[in-house]
């Protein structure tokens, strides 16, 4: 027989033991924690990733900084936007005190953009027939002002053959002064991240569109992308403009359905 260890040995090996329990107490723990969070499989987006359109969302913009998606339902300053002062492609001054009076729709691209700025300047485009004789004022700011002059704005105008479109305005100005309109007035994302050579991966904005009223208050946004938003942004905008908001029917609501579909082309 196997002699038995002497009583004095036994507890050398206590610390063995305990070590090992917590070792298979921290690989229990381990497993536990990947149960429960197993639904979530992915890393959230890195700043700068292109989100989704879901349910009339947000379809090519992008997170803030820091990964904080902007809050879906932005509570508009009742008193107006900022103040700004910016130049239009004509060389024209163009304030706050400038568009008061009627309504405008503004939208945010930039020329260099080959994402969703092409479709979202044709979605503007699009929408000036419905509003012509309106009253209703299209307004473009470039998100890319360093390099958007009222040179390169005035080609960019020209290819939507809005050259003597004196109802569509494109601005440039100071970046700072752009991104604060629409980050603080108009209450969606944009940014410019140092280090790409490609604008493209450097800009980030959304391609919401959005409706001011006379009197310079932020009334909604509409995804440049969806139909039914543009459709909707159509007769918003007649209805502030003193027009009524009498459902497009016949003519009018083939021409409106088509500005929709034209953006997604």
């Amino acid at each position: 027989m196997a002699e038995s260890l002497a009583p004095a040995d036994r507890p050398a090996r206590r610390p063995l033991l305990w070590l090992g329990a917590v070792l298979w107490a921290a690989v229990f723990v381990a497993l536990v924690a990947a149960f429960f969070l197993r639904g979530d499989r992915s890393a959230p987006p890195e700043p700068g990733t292109e989100l989704v359109a879901a349910d009339g969302g947000e379809a090519g913009a992008r997170l803030l900084p820091g990964g904080v998606e902007p809050p879906t339902e932005p509570v508009y300053d009742p008193e107006g936007l900022p103040a700004f002062s910016l130049t239009e492609r004509r060389g024209e001054t163009v304030t706050n005190e400038t568009l008061e009076g009627s309504p405008w729709i503004a939208g945010f691209v930039f020329t260099r953009c080959a994402t969703v700025c092409p479709r979202v300047t044709k979605a503007m485009a699009d929408l000036r027939k419905p509003l012509e004789g309106s009253g209703v004022k299209l307004v473009s700011f470039t998100v890319d002002p360093d390099y958007d002059t009222p040179e390169i704005l005035t080609n960019y105008s020209d290819f939507y053959d809005a050259k003597d479109d004196k109802d569509w305005l494109f601005l440039t100005g100071d970046r700072g002064e752009i991104y604060t309109l629409i980050g603080d007035g108009f209450k969606q994302p944009v940014g410019y991240e140092d280090g790409h050579v490609d604008p493209n991966q450097a800009i980030f904005h959304t391609n919401n569109l959005m409706l001011v009223g006379p009197d310079g208050v932020v009334r909604g946004k509409y995804n440049s992308q969806d139909p039914t938003d543009l459709i909707k942004l159509r007769r918003d905008a007649l209805e502030l403009a003193g027009e009524g908001d009498e459902p497009a029917s016949g003519e009018n609501a083939d021409e409106a359905a088509a500005a929709g579909a034209g953006a997604g082309e």
